[in-house]
């Protein structure tokens, strides 16, 4: 297998900074600073967050920042959930998720980044996280497919072997881009896997969009830290390797 290190490959901004052409594509952008008392939306949206636990900003010299979101442990439950939730959802278009993550869970099944759970278990579910198994080692975990009652079970599920050992509290990108019907699923600006789907990502009535858990209380907990997080919804940002820039841009 393939160790790699997040900060390994990723690039720095230019010299004077550095601007995001699809800025205003940008749902959702979570990025702890020198100075930020409590967790918010950087994106022109300034939702406001709901940090239930709480999640901490904590100081951290591997993250890009120096900072990051500290969700503790499985057993701890902390997540964050938003205002304005509708505009959340990537319905049938474009869309990528992606973050700069050091996961340190080791509970055997799905440790879900991101997600949002229909109230029925219904169609507009999704999850997005990694996969931790206890005799085989970590698996990337990806699932974007409706009706996802129990995935383990009913067939609804895209996992894959990345190929990647991951190093326990070290920082890494994710990412998950659409474009059209093409899935992509990164690691560190690697693609590790393409699946074929369309589904409307968030047409039924999801309980909220969370970051932390599969929004359903103790159920599929992240275990870890997470440095940044961005929602981008119109635009497939990766649609080939990339080389992840250590900082999202603020504009």
């Amino acid at each position: 297998m393939t160790a790699r290190s997040y900060l390994g490959i990723g690039t720095a901004p230019p010299a004077g900074g550095e601007t995001d052409s699809l800025f205003n594509n940008v749902e959702l952008l979570l990025m702890p600073e020198d100075g930020d008392a409590t967790i918010l939306d950087k994106s022109s949206n300034a939702r406001t967050v709901t940090n239930t636990g709480p999640v901490s900003i904590v100081s951290d010299v591997a993250s890009p920042t120096g900072y990051a979101m500290d969700f503790g442990a499985e057993s701890d439950l902390y997540h964050l959930t938003f205002s304005d939730d509708a505009g959340l959802k990537a319905g049938t278009g474009d869309f990528c998720i992606e973050a700069i993550v050091s996961c340190t869970g080791t509970v055997s099944g799905q440790n879900c980044l991101t997600g949002a759970r229909d109230s029925n278990a219904g169609g507009g579910s999704f999850q997005f996280g990694w996969f931790y198994s206890t005799t085989a080692g970590p698996y990337c975990y990806f699932d974007a497919l409706p009706n996802m009652i129990a995935p383990n079970n009913n067939g609804n599920v895209t996992t894959s072997n990345s190929g990647v050992t991951w190093n326990p509290g070290g920082y890494h990108h994710w990412a998950w881009s659409r474009s059209g019907s093409t899935n992509r699923f990164f690691s560190d600006g690697y693609e590790e896997v393409t699946m074929t789907n369309s589904s409307d990502v968030g047409a039924a009535n999801w309980t909220a969009f969370h970051i932390g858990m599969w929004s359903r209380p103790s159920f599929r907990v992240f275990a870890g830290r997470v440095a940044m997080f961005r929602l981008t919804i119109g635009a497939a940002r990766y649609t080939s390797n990339f080389s992840p820039f250590n900082l999202f841009p603020e504009s």
